[in-house]
Parts: C-alpha cells; sequence; structure tokens
C-alpha cells in the first residue's frame, strides 16, 4: 500500500472526500516528525511507539573501496516499536 491507497481507503472508511483524508494524514505526518525533533517519543498505544535514538560513531567499510575504512559519525535514527495489539493481529 502507498500513500495515495492510504487516503483512497481513510476517505472511504471515513466519508470524507479525498482532499480531506490527504490533509488529515499529512498534519499526522507532520505532528509526529515535529514530536521526534523536539525529543519527545510519540506513543499510540496497541499501535506502537516512535522515538528518536541516537546511534553511536563507528568505523566501516567505502562501498566504493573495499579497501578503505571510513569513520560513520554518530547520528540521530527514527525507530519504532510495535505496539502488542498491532503485533497480534499480524501473527493471526
Amino acid at each position: 500500500m502507498n500513500k495515495q491507497k492510504l487516503i483512497d481507503t481513510i476517505a472511504n472508511k471515513s466519508n470524507i472526500s479525498k482532499k480531506q483524508a490527504e490533509d488529515i494524514l499529512d498534519i499526522f505526518i507532520d505532528t509526529v516528525i515535529e514530536n521526534l525533533k523536539s525529543g519527545e517519543k510519540v506513543t499510540l498505544m496497541g499501535f506502537g511507539q516512535f522515538e528518536v535514538i541516537k546511534t553511536k560513531s563507528r568505523s566501516g567499510v567505502d562501498p566504493r573501496n573495499p579497501s578503505k575504512i571510513i569513520n560513520i559519525p554518530e547520528m540521530l535514527t527514527p525507530k519504532f516499536r510495535a505496539g502488542k495489539r498491532f503485533k497480534d493481529e499480524i501473527r493471526k
């Protein structure tokens, strides 16, 4: 499923226009991103938790030149952990 199919599904199930569904989905995505950027976790009970983790710097191999070792700097990375209901539904 891509974004457009998700918008169509939301519009059909909630009897709203596709434009309204797209606006709602965009607001949701923007809100999650804004909260993660400010250091907050976003928890949707039963669905999951979005958070940002800091990865440590490490060395790696340059894919263009495998004999060269490069430094990979520490960085912030988004992470998602599935909630219990989400996992249980997928496992059925």
